[in-house]
């Protein structure tokens, strides 16, 4: 669109939209239509530029300096916005799993979720379950840290280094910790080691400042273990995931997802981590707290709205579950990764970096619930 058009029309102030709204309002003042959101956020009705930082310049969190321009930690690691579409397969039978596996990366998925998948208590469990799969083409994410072992017992030295995902979860013991790095440095070193995240704490009902300092708190904790141990902050830094669940409210999911990109980095630089060891890995999965087990079709508009969101902040992957979950079928499964597809080939948000960025309603939710987020890790650290 040409700037002639927009010559066409007068510049509208900032009080003349407030005069409007009043007209709107019959004359009721503004502020009454503040509300607020459950993390103790205001949300206006009319935001202006002068209620946020310059997107360029903060990165999401007021009073710490990150790089400008599109390198800033709040638009995205990537390129473009690709993000790995890694659908949960809740199938028990291994083989069954494997047969459903095939036919979704076959159909648009691009990564293997085990979470939820089969009853994997041997290394021929999960051989049957990814029988076929080339693991170098598909990063693979699993809690359970055995499935390395397991994965390590079948597979080739060769095929070991080529892994990349993530396989593993905290824990206490930092020795056996600092054992699992070691090892998978050396086996698989493209592999992430832990991934924190908060399905608890969300399925319990935590705002979204709650779950941003317990990721912030659960990080740091596993760094002063590791690094207490020997091993080298960008070492710890560069292999940890985290995945964050995708709750209702709209905007405060993608201020959520933005936000936290840059208190990671101001986290692990407070440890000493390199530029590049800042950079988080970040997972999105579909929150269960908002799903009707009754009018279960109601919840593909919900996962659709959810994965909006977690794409248009920039994740790195995403796992949505079926809408019926957990009596999903092959039906219902494909379903929510056609959401993801759709998304990325005709919305075709993976041509772009940081959609939101720039909108004054999202920015200053970026700010506010950073700087909340971080006032509670602080709380949470002084504490130890």
């Amino acid at each position: 669109m040409s700037a002639d058009f927009f010559a066409e029309f007068s510049p509208s102030t900032y009080d003349e939209w407030l005069a409007a709204l009043r007209d709107s309002l019959s004359g009721a003042d503004p502020e009454s239509l503040v509300t607020d959101t459950a993390e103790g956020i205001a949300i206006h009705p009319l935001p202006h530029p002068d209620a946020c930082l310059p997107p360029d310049s903060s990165g999401g969190l007021r009073g710490v300096e990150l790089p400008p321009g599109p390198s800033g930690l709040a638009r995205g690691v990537t390129s473009k916005g690709v993000w790995l579409i890694a659908q949960e397969i809740n199938i028990d039978e291994p083989r069954a799993f494997n047969r459903a596996l095939l036919d979704a990366l076959a159909n648009g998925q691009t990564a293997i979720a085990l979470d939820a998948g089969p009853r994997l208590q041997t290394s021929a469990d999960l051989d049957s379950a990814l029988a076929g799969v080339d693991l170098a083409l598909y990063p693979i994410f699993a809690a359970d840290a055995q499935g390395f072992d397991r994965l390590r017992a079948t597979r080739s030295a060769e095929e070991m280094t080529k892994l990349r995902g993530c396989i593993g979860s905290p824990s206490d013991d930092y020795a056996a910790l600092a054992d699992r790095f070691s090892v998978l440095g050396a086996v698989s070193p493209a592999l992430g080691c832990v991934g924190i995240g908060t399905a608890e704490q969300h399925a319990n009902g935590a705002n979204a400042v709650q779950e941003l300092a317990f990721v912030l708190a659960a990080g740091a904790a596993i760094l002063r273990g590791l690094l207490g141990r020997g091993l080298a902050v960008d070492t710890v830094a560069s292999r940890l995931h985290v995945t964050l669940c995708i709750g209702e409210d709209f905007f405060m999911q993608i201020a959520k997802f933005r936000a936290v990109k840059s208190l990671w980095a101001q986290m692990t630089r407070a440890f000493g981590a390199s530029e590049s060891a800042q950079t988080i890995r970040l997972h999105a999965r579909s929150g269960a707290r908002n799903k009707s087990q009754e009018s279960t079709h109601n919840n593909l508009l919900r996962l659709t709205c959810e994965a909006l969101a977690a794409a248009l902040a920039g994740v790195d992957s995403m796992t949505l579950a079926a809408f019926d979950a957990p009596q999903e079928d092959d039906f219902s499964r494909r379903l929510s990764r056609n959401i993801q597809l759709i998304l990325q080939h005709e919305v075709q948000l993976t041509r772009y970096i940081d959609s939101a960025g720039g909108s004054w309603h999202v920015e200053r939710l970026t700010d506010e619930l950073a700087r909340r987020s971080w006032a509670a890790f602080q709380q949470i650290e002084g504490k130890r």
